[in-house]
């Protein structure tokens, strides 16, 4: 089941937020997952741990991001390993790795699922990490 929030549909008492995302004003779904293969090391040792399954969550408005997870610090310090999801008010989703190690967006104008899959193509990474895949998929999924 997915969770939405205001409205909260169906009723999820303990998963309902207030603040809505102008974008998506039927609600939008709390958890995302994103799966992430093929991103190989560069100067970075430690760039193959960016690949896996992750769990991004609502945080506030039209943020999600998923916690903190491993580390890539041989090549930038301690910094744990996060991926983010905004909706901006142009109606653009832009994901980004650590803060914009690499940066995907989609085009904007509406092209926002807020209850089903998004594809969000690549748009730009530092040279770290290399072989960034050509798309990455979001899924909404049942809350953990």
């Amino acid at each position: 089941m997915t969770y939405f929030y205001d409205p909260c549909e169906p009723c999820c008492a303990e998963e309902e937020q207030t603040e809505e995302c102008a974008e998506c004003p039927d609600g939008m779904s709390v958890c995302w997952e994103l799966t992430v293969a093929g991103i190989t090391n560069d100067v970075c040792a430690e760039c193959d741990e960016m690949n896996g399954t992750f769990i991004l969550s609502w945080v506030s408005g039209c943020i999600f991001e998923s916690p903190n997870e491993g580390a890539l610090e041989a090549c930038m310090g301690s910094s744990a390993i996060r991926w983010s999801f905004v909706i901006n008010v142009f109606g653009q989703l832009t994901l980004s790795a650590n803060g914009g190690i690499a940066t995907y967006a989609t085009a904007g104008g509406g092209d926002v699922n807020c209850n089903d899959t998004n594809e969000v193509p690549f748009i730009s990474s530092s040279t770290a990490c290399q072989n960034w895949p050509a798309t990455l998929t979001l899924e909404p999924i049942a809350c953990p």
